[in-house]
This record gives C-alpha cells, structure tokens and sequence, in this order.
C-alpha cells in the first residue's frame, strides 16, 4: 500500500510516453526527425527552467554538479538517442507495436540494472519470478509486432 503513489506515477509515465511518442511522430513527420527530436528538447528544457528558476521548483544545489559521477553526464545525450529512436520506431512500426518493444527492453535492461546494482541502485537479488516476467513481456512484445507484420 505504501508504494501505490510511486506505482500510480509509474503508470502516468508510461501512458504519459505513449501520448508524447505518438505526438513527436508526429511533429516529426512534418518537421523532421532530427528537427522534432531538437524541438521537444529545446522544449523541455525551457519547460525545466521555468519550473525550476519562475516557479522555485528544486533545491537549486548547484555547487554538488562536481561531484558528480561521470556518467550522470550522459543522460541528457541519452534522452535525444531515446527521443529520436520512439519517434522513428513508433512512426514505423505504430504506437503500440513500439512501446511493447521497448517495455521489453527497458524492463529487460531494468533487471540487469537491478541484479547487478548499477548506477547507484540498490542491488535486488535476480529472481526466476521477475525473468518469467520478462518471457511475458517478450511473448506480448512478440504478438504486436506480429499484428504489423
């Protein structure tokens, strides 16, 4: 009961992913794909930053950028790869057949993350239960992408 709030924020994120998916497919589609991808990051950034510096959103802790980790630098690089690789797969394969793909993967991913404690994670032991999970995942992923086809 005490993680509903994370679970209900983790299922917004995931609906939230679909809808802006399909809408940068579309942007794209019109403008460009590396055009959409550098719109909906100029765009995010500039929503950051009126939340963080109009609205006094954050703790604006800038002096601990130092010490971070080398790669907490590469998630802004990552987030364009990200961007552009949903709007080119969603806009080839749709909206659904894409995100089932990519649940896979980012669960998949997710697990190793998990089992193995990376990135500052708190290491979870493996279990037979959460790969099952997975083969389930991978059978759904498998009969989307199979509606395309």
């Amino acid at each position: 009961m005490k993680n509903i709030l994370a679970l209900l924020s983790a299922g917004l994120s995931g609906a939230l992913m679909a809808i802006q998916g399909s809408i940068n497919t579309m942007a794209s589609r019109i403008v460009g794909l590396w055009e959409g991808t550098f719109l909906v990051q100029a765009i995010g950034l500039a929503t950051a930053s009126v939340l963080l510096f109009f609205f006094g959103l954050g703790e604006l802790s800038w002096q601990k950028i130092s010490s971070l980790p080398w790669h907490a630098y590469l998630g802004g690089m990552i987030n364009v790869c990200l961007i552009f690789g949903v709007v080119f797969a969603m806009g080839k394969l749709g909206a659904a057949a894409a995100t089932a793909a990519i649940i896979l993967c980012q669960t998949g991913t997710a697990l190793i993350i998990d089992c193995l404690g990376c990135f500052g994670m708190e290491k979870l032991p493996f279990s037979w239960l959460r790969l099952l999970g997975v083969f389930f995942l991978v059978t759904g992923a498998w009969l989307m992408l199979r509606v395309k086809a």
